[in-house]
């Protein structure tokens, strides 16, 4: 115990040091991974979606959502030192011992919270541990345990930070909160620190801000490439930026303003934009997280803060205005309405988050070159329906429980584990699947299986009912590069039936053929009034299907080319130096690395 509780001292000691800078502390984050991915149990999941929750004030991330935080270097090593700088603080003030810290969100790890009860006495801080997923506050309690640290926890709070109501006799010194995304959309971190900060105005809450400005960008200026074999100090690249003024700023003065505030719109700034040539600048969106006075992740030092390009009409460069508000509710983001030079002003609500990219899972999503493919076959959509036909009524039924499938998802199996037609399981990769007795009546269903030439890992008809939709996941192991392949033949279906895949919409016609990349965020819609049914088809890779796409058209995934999507031809000399210059030896381990793939 005291072998482990000292590493991750020495750690600590390492990222708090005053005369480090964030990127100098990479190395030492990529220590503080390696720690708590070995002492802790939790398994991140390769859907790394699965647990994430629907809140009335956003959604709050999985438990492996939470748990790849830890993997964006700058942002945790700040955040850590913005908590530790907040507990030094309150300690300076005398204020009554111990210091309460409460954090919120504290996922799989309580990252933010078990480096710190390694440098301070539990006479000197506790902390209250709040998460709204049973399954991260059940990990961040048992690795406190495993570490041999429960004494620096007052309590474990399984609730929505958002509408926690805290205790009179447990009033934080502190309040801590990470629930955010770039330009403060999608998760709650808005209404978390309304709500938190408003009961107790007096603490101290880390981030100290958050920040929202518009500008005008040149893309081309925001880095520059250095060659391989590049020498001495990395210099600085000469943006090319024209400052349009903040929009929307989150802060103790901002909640405190807003009290008398309605609750679905907060107030946000009109910016006035000059007419600008297309070909130079992007309207963008540049988000600054204020941790604190000493720490502050600026544009490009994670996932919360890299600028977002705003995409506007093409007539928008002759000038104009943007009116921005923050809209709350479960899909919290900015919003604006907007005037163009010459013209009266558009009274639509415009959400931001349709014209962004925002996450590095969407940097990651947007490396998949083929969310779906047409395949070269054609069946015969009556004997594909003559063949529904014989499907008797009791042999449909409800699919899997799970929240992508809200009302009447039906499902009838035709290949399955145990040679049984009355029987769900999830797919599974390595399971034999056997066809059905059904498809002993249903021969030209058997025909269509047939003439892919390979063994099945499951097979299904899949009927969504008429005015139903399936939300927005991805299913594991299910695309072309994870050795799964996921056909879709539709039997029934009208063109109002839309797929949603990675943001793209599309429809799959009857009696065609067509692959899923099952593995990218999808959904389906069907606002029509009759029961869609699909024939789905999971296909195991082998030469056959490899040249049948490829004679298709498929395109291989693109693959980030240092391993991190953060990481560019455009930054690699930069960090390489910064990695360099710390002398650790993870850190030059790290260095030689990219050097060796910046070079080839």
């Amino acid at each position: 115990m005291d072998t482990i509780q000292n590493q991750l001292r020495n750690i600590s000691n390492t990222l708090l040091s005053p005369q480090a800078n964030l990127t100098s502390l990479i190395p030492t984050a990529m220590e503080l991974i390696q720690f708590f991915e070995e002492n802790s149990k939790f398994q991140i999941q390769e859907n790394i979606y699965e647990g994430k929750i629907m809140l009335p004030t956003g959604f709050a991330v999985s438990p492996s959502q939470a748990a790849l935080c830890i993997r964006e270097l700058s942002r945790t090593a700040g955040f850590i030192r913005g908590v530790n700088n907040a507990i030094q603080t309150s300690l300076e003030k005398n204020e009554s011992l111990p210091i309460q810290v409460l954090y919120a969100g504290c996922g799989p790890y309580a990252l933010l919270a078990l480096p710190l009860m390694s440098i301070f006495s539990a006479q000197e801080v506790r902390f209250t541990l709040i998460d709204i997923n049973k399954e991260s506050l059940f990990h961040a309690q048992e690795l406190v345990k495993e570490l041999g640290y429960q004494d620096f926890v007052t309590e474990y709070v399984l609730a929505d930070a958002s509408e926690y109501q805290i205790p009179p006799n447990k009033t934080p010194n502190v309040i801590v909160s990470e629930t955010m995304n770039v330009c403060l959309g999608k998760e709650p971190q808005v209404s978390v620190m309304r709500n938190l900060l408003g009961q107790v105005p007096t603490a101290i809450f880390v981030p100290k801000s958050v920040t929202v400005k518009a500008a005008l960008v040149n893309p081309t200026k925001e880095f520059f490439a250095l060659p391989s074999d590049h020498t001495g100090e990395i210099p600085k690249a000469e943006r090319d930026r024209l400052e349009l003024g903040t929009i929307f700023q989150l802060n103790a003065q901002s909640i405190k303003e807003w009290d008398s505030e309605e609750e679905n719109f907060l107030p946000a700034a009109t910016i006035t934009i000059p007419a600008y040539d297309r070909n130079r600048y992007e309207l963008t969106l540049l988000t600054q997280v204020d941790i604190d006075d000493e720490n502050i992740l600026k544009c490009h030092n994670s996932s919360l803060t890299q600028p977002q390009p705003l995409r506007l009409p093409e007539t928008f460069c002759n000038g104009g205005e943007l009116s921005f508000c923050y809209r709350l509710g479960a899909k919290p983001e900015l919003a604006y309405t907007f005037l163009l030079s010459g013209h009266p002003r558009s009274g639509q609500l415009v959400g931001i988050e349709e014209n962004l990219s925002t996450t590095l899972q969407d940097i990651r999503d947007s490396m998949v070159k083929t969310k779906w493919l047409k395949l070269p076959f054609k069946f015969d959509v009556e004997k594909l329906k003559g063949d529904l036909e014989k499907i008797q009524p009791d042999e449909w039924q409800n699919h899997m429980s799970g929240e992508a499938y809200k009302k009447r998802m039906r499902c009838v199996p035709l290949y399955s584990v145990d040679v049984r037609n009355d029987t769900i399981y999830g797919f599974d990769a390595d399971a034999n699947y056997l066809p059905s007795p059904i498809l002993n009546r249903c021969h030209y269903f058997k025909e269509v299986i047939d003439r892919l030439k390979c063994e099945k890992a499951g097979v299904s008809l899949m009927s969504l009912a008429a005015g139903e939709e399936i939300a927005l996941h991805a299913d594991r192991n299910a695309a072309y590069d994870s050795g799964v392949i996921r056909i879709h033949v539709p039997i029934q279906t009208t063109p109002q039936l839309v797929f949603t895949v990675n943001g793209e919409q599309l429809h799959f016609s009857e009696g065609d053929c067509w692959y899923l990349n099952a593995s990218c965020m999808h959904g389906v819609q069907n606002p029509s009034e009759l029961d869609s049914v699909h024939l789905i088809i999971d296909c195991r890779k082998n030469e056959w299907l490899e040249n049948l796409f490829k004679e298709a058209g498929f395109l291989h995934d693109a693959h980030p080319k240092y391993g991190d999507p953060t990481i560019t031809d455009h930054n690699v000399h930069e960090i390489i130096a910064a990695l360099e210059g710390v002398g650790s030896e993870i850190g030059v381990k790290m260095a030689a690395e990219l050097q060796r793939i910046a070079a080839s």
